[in-house]
């Protein structure tokens, strides 16, 4: 399953996001990934998350493959959208 997302938050994803973001890959069974123009990084690796360079206003595709991918995914975009 993967979703498109036109980030909101205005500070990107930075460390913090990318600490949340790992702790939520810990809560499923489901692989999650964020892809960002031609990247691609595991939920599972802050480094590679930071590596991304996702800012306000970029569009990043979420995607999760698992049995409870769909509340991966969710999830996924809820932190992103609502760090601070």
């Amino acid at each position: 399953m993967l979703k498109k997302v036109v980030v909101e938050n205005r500070w990107g994803i930075h460390v913090g996001v990318a600490a949340q973001l790992v702790q939520v890959s810990k809560k499923y069974n489901s692989h999650i990934f964020i892809k960002h123009q031609k990247k691609t990084a595991s939920l599972m690796n802050v480094v590679q998350l930071l590596a991304l360079g996702v800012k306000y206003g970029d569009e990043i595709i979420i995607i999760a493959d698992g049995d409870d991918e769909e509340e991966a995914i969710w999830e996924t975009i809820s932190v992103i959208q609502h760090a601070k």
